[in-house]
C-alpha cells in the first residue's frame, strides 16, 4: 500500500473544534468528529470531506494549508 498524503491535526478559528487535514495533487481531505451524532448505529463517528480542485494540476503539496478557509465551521 502506498501512502498518498498524511493528515495534520488542526483547530478551528474559534478554537472549539479539532480536525485533521491533508492535501496532495489538488485533492484536499478533512476529517472531523460528527458533532450531530445521536448515538444511533447508523450515525457515523467521523465525517470526511473530500474536495477535488484540479487533480491533474501537478501540485505535490503534502503540508497543510495555513488558513482554514475551506473548513465548514468557523
Amino acid at each position: 500500500m502506498e501512502v498518498k498524503t498524511g493528515l495534520w491535526k488542526k483547530t478551528s478559528k474559534d478554537g472549539k473544534t479539532n480536525y485533521y487535514f491533508g492535501q496532495r495533487d489538488g485533492v484536499k481531505v478533512t476529517l472531523f468528529k460528527n458533532e450531530k451524532r445521536e448515538g444511533k448505529d447508523n450515525d457515523p463517528d467521523l465525517n470526511v470531506i473530500i474536495d477535488i480542485e484540479d487533480a491533474g494540476g501537478g501540485s505535490d503539496a503534502t503540508a497543510p494549508l495555513d488558513g482554514d478557509d475551506d473548513i465548514p465551521f468557523s
